[in-house]
């Protein structure tokens, strides 16, 4: 796994770039919410989607929450029109730490998040494709733990 590191009070351009491009590219990267760090890759390439269940040993049940740059985006480009109780969702809590699991332009239930990270808004404003994100720590741990610490063998999975 390569690390970079990202000042968010002095973002490189050139790494949020980088980010970006493997993301595209089929990687998968770290990146920073406001609350635990999040593991985002490609949505619409079957052989990504698949690394990233095997790297969070998740059941191919459940599926992963979407990850979008902009709450305008995420309400034209993924959401079926929302009742008035989820705008006000939105214009509340977005960005931020809030999942919305609603129906979507396809009439799918899914659940989408419009982080308030700058960093991880940025990156995603340069990936003009789907990306599912999902907490790096599984959901039985107490609390996060730096990226640092992670077990190497995560570490190898991951690509940024």
């Amino acid at each position: 796994m390569k690390r970079i590191v990202l000042n968010p009070n002095h973002i490189d351009n050139n790494l949020i770039k980088e980010a970006a491009r493997i993301i595209t590219n089929g990687g998968i990267v770290a990146l920073p919410t406001e609350t635990v760090y999040g593991l985002a890759a490609r949505a619409d390439r079957n052989a990504v989607v698949d690394r990233l269940y095997k790297i969070k040993k998740r059941s191919l049940d459940k599926p992963f929450s979407y990850v979008v740059d902009l709450p305008q985006r995420a309400v034209s480009d993924y959401l079926a029109t929302l009742p008035p109780f989820g705008y006000r969702l939105v214009e509340r809590f977005w960005p931020g730490p809030l999942t919305l699991v609603y129906y979507s332009v396809n009439d799918k239930k899914i659940g989408i998040r419009v982080p308030a990270n700058i960093v991880t808004q940025r990156i995603l404003s340069l990936v003009d494709l789907p990306v599912f994100c999902r907490q790096l720590i599984s959901a039985a741990s107490l609390k996060p733990r730096p990226l640092n610490r992670l077990r190497p063998c995560l570490r190898m999975r991951l690509t940024l």
